[in-house]
């Protein structure tokens, strides 16, 4: 059972081999809980360039967020707020594409996300962690994450 006060937090359900999962909200007041999975959403993104040539072999920074919060990086040293605990959704897949990084076209296609969990595209401006992108994914619907430039560092 969850702990706490009577407060709803969200459990997420993953079947990754029938690409089904939900999102149930329970308390600890709650005795029984139906869940019905439902088909997975998925997301799709191109690394690029600042000239639009597309980059090989990145790992893009999506997180599902497991506790809602502020993410750490982009929270600062704000002691009023909670962090949210979030994740890569390549560590809880294991197996979205070869070790989790965009093919020769900077295109990345995540397979696996749990209708009602809410995601972050993240990404550096300045030197400094950012949210580009948050959305919540939806049953059997692709969300489109658009280009995604990167600067890389010079060598």
């Amino acid at each position: 059972m969850v702990k706490g006060v009577g407060s709803k937090k969200p459990v997420y359900c993953l079947s990754m081999d029938r690409k089904l999962g939900a999102t149930v909200q329970v308390s600890d007041r709650d005795t029984d809980v139906d869940v019905v999975l439902r088909p997975c959403g998925s997301a799709l993104l191109q690394m690029v360039s600042p000239a639009g040539e597309p980059l090989a072999n990145m790992i893009p920074g999506l997180q599902i967020v497991v506790t809602p919060g502020k993410n750490q990086f982009v929270l600062g040293g704000d002691a009023e707020e909670l962090a949210s605990d979030e994740d890569y959704v390549v560590n809880l897949t294991k197996s979205q594409g070869p070790e989790g990084r965009t093919g020769a076209d900077g295109k990345m296609q995540y397979e696996w996300l749990i209708p009602g969990a809410t995601y972050r595209l993240f990404g550096f401006q300045d030197g400094k962690a950012n949210v580009k992108q948050e959305f919540v994914a939806v049953s059997g619907q692709r969300h489109d994450l658009g280009q995604q430039e990167i600067k890389l560092p010079d060598r």
